[in-house]
Parts: C-alpha cells; structure tokens; sequence
C-alpha cells in the first residue's frame, strides 16, 4: 500500500504513440542487468534514455524488417530472465505478467537486431593518411611509442569515433522521426 497522495507511476516520455512510464523504466533497467543485451547497444547512462533508444529502435526495425523473430529466440530470453529475477523483491513488486514481459523481450531483441545491422553497415574505413595526421598531431600523446607501435590502436580509435558519430547522428534523425517527447521530474534508480 503507498502513502496517501502517493505517484506510483509517472510519465516519463512519449515515442511514437507509445507513453513511457517509470514502471517500464523499472522494468527495463531489470531486464537490462539480467539480459544485458542493450548495455553496449545504447551506450547512455540515463535509464530513460535506455528506454527511447529502445523504442526508436523498435519502431524503426518494424518498418526495416519484413520477418519476426523465431519464437524459440524469444522463450529463451524470457526463461532467462524469469529465472535470475523471480527471487527479487522489487520485480515481485513491479508485478510483470507473462504477456508484458513477452512484449519487452520481443522488443528488446527486435531492437538488439536492427542495432547489430546498422553498426555493422556505418562502420567506415580510415586511410593510413588519416592515422599518419592523428599521430603527428598529437605526437605528445603517444609518448615515446613509434608509429608503427601505435598505428592499429590510432585506427581503431578513429573507426569508433566516426561510428559514435554517426550513430548518434542516426539517433537525432530517428528522435525526429518517431517524435520523442521527454516530460521532466523523474530520475530513475540506475
């Protein structure tokens, strides 16, 4: 029973048609440290923020992908996670159904799917002129190490650099896209 005057659930943000809620950022935040799944996908640390990019990614994989997902892939993920929470208390309280909790998981893959695609496809190459610049530019960073001790570690930090770049550029346009609105007061345990 909660106190007198009590929210419970508040409104947290709007995706689509879809309201978020502090229920589901609940939920999500359990799921996510059973599943871990969306950890690396959306690499934020507001636990709301986790929530949009997975409906973005839902709703964008919706209209990308003509196929589901096999249910046996889904059954699994929930027998995952209804074994390692069904002891916790606070997802006790959360009181998730079994049709709820098939939904988020479904979701959550759908979006794990569409994010693997098209990290994979804004990967860009990086010229060995480019890696050549970075070092010569920032010489006093590598110490005393040659160029050759540094030239796969220089590129590799260029190649995620340009894919941090134009994924969260992906995300600005699908937040667009999918009209996201942010309602402000709520924080969310991490």
């Amino acid at each position: 029973m909660a106190p007198a005057g009590q929210v419970l659930i508040s409104t947290v943000a709007k995706v689509k048609n879809h309201v978020v809620t502090s229920r589901e950022v609940e939920i999500h935040n359990h799921l996510d440290k059973v599943l871990g799944f969306l950890g690396e996908m959306t690499p934020v640390d507001d636990p709301v923020e986790k929530v949009i990019r997975e409906w973005l990614l839902y709703y964008e994989a919706s209209s990308f992908y003509n196929t589901g997902l096999a249910s046996s892939q889904i059954q699994k993920s929930m027998g995952d996670a209804q074994k390692k929470l069904s002891g916790h208390k606070d997802w006790q309280r959360l009181g998730v159904t079994q049709s709820e909790l098939k939904q988020m998981v479904e979701r959550r893959l759908q979006a794990e799917r569409l994010y693997k695609f098209k990290k994979k496809a804004s990967v860009l190459p990086v010229s060995d002129a480019e890696v050549e610049s970075e070092y010569s530019q920032n010489r006093i960073r590598y110490g005393n190490l040659s160029f050759e001790e540094v030239r796969t570690q220089i590129r590799n930090n260029k190649i995620q650099q340009n894919l941090d770049v134009r994924m969260n550029h992906w995300f600005e346009v699908l937040e667009r896209k999918y009209k996201v609105q942010r309602f402000a007061g709520f924080k969310a345990a991490k």
